[in-house]
């Protein structure tokens, strides 16, 4: 069940999972710059899915919709997905995408912008394109809570295909310098 945005949250442009500092300002960062944006957490914490919901209407009424379980976040996104996912490295990243993959398909994009060590990067990246064609992308976010909200400098790593999905939004929502974003594709993952 959708809660937020007045279209109820059909046909979003990209989904953000993990609502914490740095997910909900990438979150807003995005709805900003007009794209609409579906946003999911764990179960443990479901209220951060309200949070971000409110103080995205707080902000101006940016297009956000929440969602509190994978299948209704995922289905909302029109395809192919752009799914970023802003949660600790290791092993929550790995939980999340056991929780979203069921309700992937081929060709959608997986972004992982938690900073994770390159050999998880490496080893999922092979592991979702293999068992379902979903692309995957690790992308450092520099700038901290402010940049996440505000236009943080991005490095995705990955599938250029899927660079090629994303870049509309990471260079709308990255720093602007001299009139240029600070995002650029960095090549292979890893």
């Amino acid at each position: 069940m959708s809660q937020g945005y007045s279209d109820g949250g059909a046909g979003m442009d990209v989904g953000l999972f993990g609502c914490a500092v740095m997910g909900q300002n990438f979150a807003l960062n995005m709805a900003s710059k007009g794209f609409k944006v579906a946003v999911s957490n764990r179960s443990k914490s479901p209220e951060r899915v309200d949070a971000t919901v409110e103080r995205a209407k707080r902000e101006g009424g940016l297009p956000v919709a929440g969602f509190k379980d994978p299948e209704s976040f995922v289905g909302a996104i029109k395809k192919p997905r752009r799914i970023v996912v802003l949660v600790m490295a290791g092993k929550p990243v790995d939980d999340t995408i056991a929780l979203l993959s069921p309700y992937l398909e081929a060709g959608d994009v997986l972004v992982d912008g938690g900073n994770e060590w390159f050999p998880n990067s490496v080893r999922r990246a092979k592991d979702l394109l293999k068992s379902r064609g979903v692309r995957y992308v690790g992308m450092g976010v520099s700038g901290g809570e402010e940049g996440a909200r505000n236009g943080p400098s991005l490095m995705p790593g990955g599938d250029r295909e899927a660079f090629d999905l994303l870049e509309p939004i990471l260079r709308k929502c990255a720093a602007q310098v001299g009139g240029e974003a600070c995002t650029t594709y960095c090549g292979p993952i890893g």
